[in-house]
């Protein structure tokens, strides 16, 4: 019986009982394609883009010697210079250079203190590096080379392709950040 798996034709009746044979690498052709698509769209039709990767607990960074307060495990200055509120010494990993398509706009009203107000919410797509976290920062570039707008990113879902459930992209959510908060401050050197 013949079968195409992953990009690569055998004939099932010659594998031993083990598995496949040895020295066989398998690629997943459909992962390559789709990946190089997403590749190629981000290129043509998405903004530049700026990413400042937020440190965590996980990445093995020493706590901010400014401003964290070990017996709340917390900052005690949420607009540290040093980390930003991160609690992390320098806050954000070094700037990485992307492109992203902003897309499917969600709507909706609140009603806040000071009356109701229209929210919207940007969508976006990136390719699958860098990986974005939720908190990261993202920066749109506009076409003079200049920073345009600054978002947080939120709600992030890698984009996987059978089989091999490779990532070949990544949609999040983002909330743009207002002039004069904090966010803004975080430099992009």
């Amino acid at each position: 019986m013949k079968s195409e798996t992953q990009g690569v034709i055998f004939n099932t009746s010659d594998l031993p009982s083990g598995g496949y044979p040895q020295g066989v690498v398998l690629h997943d052709i459909d992962a390559l394609m789709a990946k190089s698509a997403v590749e190629d769209a981000h290129l043509y039709l998405g903004h530049e883009v700026i990413i400042r990767r937020r440190i965590r607990p996980e990445d093995g960074v020493d706590r901010c010697p400014i401003c964290y307060d070990p017996v709340y495990d917390q900052s005690n200055n949420e607009n540290c210079p040093n980390c930003w509120g991160t609690t992390f010494d320098g806050g954000f990993f070094p700037p990485e250079k992307s492109r992203a398509i902003f897309a499917e706009l969600s709507e909706r009203i609140e009603l806040t203190k000071n009356g109701l107000v229209r929210v919207i919410t940007p969508r976006v797509t990136m390719p699958p590096t860098p990986k974005v976290r939720e908190g990261d920062l993202l920066v749109r570039i506009g076409k003079d080379g200049k920073e345009k707008d600054r978002f947080w990113i939120k709600e992030v879902e890698s984009i996987e392709i059978a089989p091999s459930y490779e990532t070949v992209g990544q949609r999040f959510s983002v909330t743009k950040i207002q002039y004069g908060d904090p966010g803004y401050d975080i430099p992009l050197e």
